[in-house]
């Protein structure tokens, strides 16, 4: 996440602002496979209004490795974010039965979205 902050901060800078979405998108071209390539995009495609993008990189991300915390936390955050909050409370629910470890992550995002 940081390097990804830092790339949108030098592309705000060069008021090139879509080139952190255009580096994403080719990242997941040439590595589709790779669920962090897609975790990290859902951080840096454009969200709103309905937030298809990120939701669509989240779940490719989910697809490839359904058993990690963060793609889940990342799943039910913009759920929220895109007020689908029943959605998101079922994700939480979801990545809980995947997950192994840091499940206290999914329960703090669950009362976040409560």
């Amino acid at each position: 996440r940081w390097a990804w902050d830092m790339a949108s901060g030098w592309a705000n800078q060069c008021n090139d602002v879509d080139r952190p979405a255009r580096l994403a998108r080719e990242l997941c071209d040439a590595r589709p496979g790779d669920p962090l390539v897609w975790l990290n995009a859902s951080y840096v495609l454009p969200g709103a209004p309905d937030f298809a993008a990120p939701l669509h990189a989240i779940e490719r991300a989910l697809a490839l490795d359904p058993g990690r915390v963060e793609v889940w936390d990342r799943h039910a955050e913009l759920l929220s974010l895109a007020e689908r909050f029943e959605e998101a409370e079922l994700a939480c629910e979801h990545g809980k039965r995947h997950c192994q470890f840091d499940l206290h992550l999914l329960d703090g995002r669950r009362a976040w979205v409560e």
